[in-house]
């Protein structure tokens, strides 16, 4: 199969938002992002083997957002079935938020869009909490966590502390002091959490990483590690079996957004 050819005349599609799962996606691989947000390319490859045990592991992971969000917004836990592997995952979510709270108000599954330039960037938090001036963005994750610095350097990090300093303290109607992302695994009890700090940049980055999408060639990755985890290896002659276990694949932090995410807050 020959390579793809780059249409140098198309643009991203009206109403394109960014988000941390696509721009990580650029910069994974910029050929990945221009198949998957550009094209739109449809390719069934399976991303990891085997593929039944990733398929299980997407349902469970989604299955313990809705009972998570459900219960935020007031049913017991008590009152909603929990098997195997959920009754372990509902436990240490309830030992995080005993560890992390209390909280004076949360808010479940909400969207917040910001505007960079001329682009909207758009972050769904699983849990924001308040307490007292400060704001925590909780996202649960259903697998092991990264290593810090490996947290450090994903664009969910950049995107979420970037979008909450931005619009938080607009949708309270406060100001704040402190804007906080924690990483909580629910598989293993980690947690992880990262400060916003005017020091890192953030403005200057993504607007940089925005220019780059722009004038991009999108050529392939040179860093083949990154094909492991994609449908598109084939397209790109880089393989047709997966190589990657689905425990290896961070399944939390490549679920898309909605646009029409009916929570999705704009200003």
């Amino acid at each position: 199969m020959g390579d793809i050819k780059i249409d140098p005349h198309m643009g991203l599609p009206a109403g394109f938002h960014f988000s941390q799962s696509n721009l990580q996606d650029f910069v994974d691989c910029p050929r990945r992002f221009y198949l998957r947000h550009i094209l739109n390319q449809q390719w069934p490859a399976p991303t990891t083997e085997p593929q039944r045990e990733f398929e299980q592991a997407m349902q469970n992971g989604e299955r313990f957002h809705r009972v998570v969000e459900r219960h935020q917004l007031g049913i017991p836990l008590s009152l909603m079935s929990a098997l195997s592997p959920l009754d372990g995952w509902l436990t240490r979510y309830e030992q995080h938020l005993a560890t992390l709270g209390p909280f004076d108000q949360v808010w479940a599954e909400i969207a917040f869009s910001s505007l960079i330039g001329n682009h909207t960037l758009v972050a769904k938090f699983d849990l924001l909490a308040l307490k007292g001036n400060t704001i925590i963005a909780i996202d649960w994750k259903t697998g092991k966590l990264p290593q810090r610095p490996t947290l450090q350097r994903r664009l969910q990090t950049l995107v979420y502390l970037y979008v909450l300093h931005q619009e938080a303290s607009r949708y309270l109607g406060k100001p704040l002091d402190t804007y906080t992302l924690t990483y909580a695994s629910v598989a293993t009890g980690e947690i992880q959490t990262f400060d916003y700090s005017p020091s890192e940049g953030y403005t200057g980055r993504l607007t940089t990483l925005l220019n780059n999408i722009q004038h991009s060639a999108f050529q392939k990755t040179d860093d083949q590690r990154h094909c492991r985890f994609c449908a598109y290896r084939s397209l790109c002659e880089r393989g047709t079996t997966p190589t990657a276990l689905p425990d290896e694949y961070d399944i939390d932090g490549d679920w898309a957004i909605p646009r029409d995410t009916e929570n999705e807050v704009e200003f």
